[in-house]
């Protein structure tokens, strides 16, 4: 039980990371926008597109943050919070258009296991 209590955050930190910095596809290819957003982009002008792009890089971003926080315990500290907050802040905005926008549930999904990487890693002590 100890090991499990020991590997299990960084395990879900390590597949929360690869799975949230492959949100920022986007960035480089536009087409992948229908598929996470469920929007059309011929509906939608250039600027709202580059902004949804510009969205991308930056879950891209957050996902890098979550990198380090497996091996550095107080970068971690820091990060994982702020990784809960940002996608805490886009599934209370989309909540509403949860039908449309597939990928709020990826959210609700990944706070859930943020805060119980968050918990085991700095709450339940390891004897080892």
């Amino acid at each position: 039980m100890q090991m499990v209590i020991k590997f299990l955050p960084n395990v879900i930190l390590a597949v929360l990371a690869i799975l949230t910095i492959l949100g920022g596809r986007p960035y480089f290819f536009a087409s992948e926008l229908t598929a996470l957003y469920g929007t059309d982009l011929t509906s939608i002008d250039d600027l709202s597109i580059a902004l949804l792009q510009h969205r991308g890089m930056m879950v891209s971003v957050i996902g890098f943050l979550l990198i380090p926080s497996i091996f550095s315990k107080e970068f971690g500290k820091i990060a994982i919070p702020m990784v809960i907050f940002s996608k805490l802040a886009f599934v209370v905005k989309l909540f509403p258009f949860i039908q449309e926008v597939g990928s709020v549930y990826f959210d609700i999904v990944a706070i859930i296991l943020l805060a119980i990487a968050y918990g085991m890693k700095y709450f339940i002590k390891t004897t080892r």
